[in-house]
């Protein structure tokens, strides 16, 4: 089933009028925001126009991932000038059957600068249990504890923790369930496999 633009606006609750917050220019708080979710930065890329040799550029001059989709996201904002909107970034995920992730740019539009963070990344105190006592699987029991301590909805990004390079992130949970063989965006590996 194909999701349209229509869709996505109303399930972020947000207006298609033309000047509305979709077509004003993404924050550069906004293009942090983004870059927890973007899973594969080379086709976003590559539909936001990015050349393969900016491509080049950006994989020589950044160490990891999550630098990559930054500086790709910052070419893609700097090139386009006032054409770097919400809408724009959104319809590209859109078209890469990613309608969750243009939901959440979309969802983005609504707030400034300086507004608080919509959705702030709350991490915990503490190390989640690497097992527990019951033959669970610890890991995946402490990111699903999570996503329902934070009160997620379907659909909602939980933050996690990659038990193996350490860097913080979030994965797409349905209703606190969180898919098994979620892949860290910065390593590569499996979550659910410490």
């Amino acid at each position: 089933m194909e999701v349209t633009l229509e869709e996505v606006a109303g399930w972020a609750g947000v207006s298609l009028a033309s000047g509305g917050p979709l077509d004003e220019k993404i924050t550069d708080k906004h293009i942090l925001q983004v870059c927890a979710f973007i899973t594969d930065w080379e086709s976003v890329a590559s539909h936001l126009g990015v050349t393969p040799s900016a491509l080049e550029e950006i994989r020589a001059d950044n160490p990891n991932t999550r630098k990559r989709r930054e500086a790709m996201l910052r070419r893609w904002k700097a090139s386009q000038g006032q054409g770097a909107t919400y809408r724009e970034l959104g319809a590209v995920f859109l078209k890469l059957n990613k309608a969750q992730d243009a939901c959440e740019v979309f969802k983005l539009s609504k707030y400034r600068e300086d507004d608080p963070d919509p959705d702030p990344v709350t991490y915990p105190n503490q190390d989640p249990p690497q097992n527990d006592n019951t033959g669970g699987s610890g890991w995946l029991d402490y990111v699903a504890g999570a996503a329902a301590v934070i009160g997620n909805t379907v659909g909602s990004y939980v933050p996690y923790q990659c038990p193996h390079c350490k860097v913080w992130s979030r994965i797409s949970s349905y209703g606190g369930n969180i898919v098994h063989g979620a892949t860290c965006p910065e390593c590569g590996r499996d979550i659910f496999n410490p």
